[in-house]
């Protein structure tokens, strides 16, 4: 889930003042709801202008990748839980586990990390408007028209219903 400033926790935010250098600005961060062990629990990712902090405030375990080291980044979807994985310039990289419910906000932030690492999107211009921008983009493909094609095929079969 998507989180402003104001709902990220105290603890947490310590955590992060820590890790932060100095012009390193935040540009989007989420909570996720199952942790670095698969057991239920809040972990939170940040992404800033320079890494992808991922940071567990029960454990106090912080982990950092760069984003010059990213090459490209994808949601991989289990039967009742996704994670977003990384593939660095050391392999591939899980970053944060999450259920069903943040699927959309991660899968997301997954198109953005993506973009910025094929270099569709310059680093030094990543800042939270294109990120608002990003999340606005919608597929071309509206739920309407695909219900109503689905709904072409069975055509045939509601006319021997009645």
């Amino acid at each position: 889930m998507r989180e402003t400033a104001k709902n990220i926790p105290k603890d947490v935010k310590e955590l992060l003042d820590l890790s932060l250098s100095e012009n390193e600005e935040i540009i989007c961060s989420f909570s996720g709801d199952i942790d670095e062990n698969g057991n239920f629990g809040e972990v939170w990712l940040f992404l800033t202008t320079k890494r992808i902090i991922t940071i567990n405030p029960v454990t106090k375990n912080v982990r950092q990748i760069n984003l010059n080291d990213v090459r490209s980044s994808f949601v991989k979807d289990y039967l009742g839980n996704s994670e977003l994985l990384l593939e660095t310039n050391d392999g591939l990289k899980s970053v944060i586990r999450f259920s069903r419910e943040r699927l959309e906000g991660f899968y997301n932030l997954a198109k953005l990390i993506d973009k910025i690492a094929k270099g569709d999107i310059k680093l030094e211009s990543v800042n939270p408007e294109i990120f608002e921008t990003l999340l606005s983009e919608k597929s071309g493909t509206k739920k309407t028209q695909a219900l109503l094609w689905l709904m072409g095929f069975l055509k045939p079969y509601i006319t021997m219903l009645f």
